[in-house]
């Protein structure tokens, strides 16, 4: 019986540190914009570093909210982690799962991105557009 339970503890304690592996490869974006709101309230742009195509050819994310004024984007600018290469520019225009598709981005490479309020002048200008914007999700 003390086998039985040792091995189960030991197969719980594997699925658990696997369970916390998948979900920390996850990379969130939470950007949000209120009018009148301290600026330190405010988040325009995110860094999110070493995220990894799990497929070739694609990364894949989900939106779970996307609240944004009318002619303005969530741009997402992609760089390689090792020597710093452009990878061009994507845009999030709405929820649900969707795909960044670029030929360059190759399995088990690590991508750093810059996620930011896209409008014509430039991130911190997104309160010309409207009073509130809030767009949040991850890649993985």
């Amino acid at each position: 019986m003390k086998k039985r339970i040792s091995m189960m503890v030991i197969l719980l304690t594997l699925l658990s540190s696997t369970f916390a592996f998948e979900v920390s490869a996850y990379k969130s974006f939470n950007l949000h914009y209120s009018q009148g709101a301290p600026a330190s309230s405010n988040v325009y742009i995110q860094y999110l570093d070493g995220v990894v195509a799990k497929k070739e050819g694609k990364l894949s994310y989900y939106c779970s909210n996307y609240q944004m004024p009318t002619n303005t984007a969530i741009l997402v600018n992609g760089y390689d982690s090792t020597n710093q290469v452009s990878y061009g520019a994507d845009a999030i225009t709405g929820t649900g799962f969707h795909y960044w598709l670029n030929e360059d981005f190759h399995k088990g490479i690590s991508y750093n991105l810059v996620v930011e309020f896209g409008c014509n002048e430039g991130a911190h200008g997104i309160g010309l557009y409207g009073t509130y914007a809030s767009v949040n999700g991850y890649y993985k």
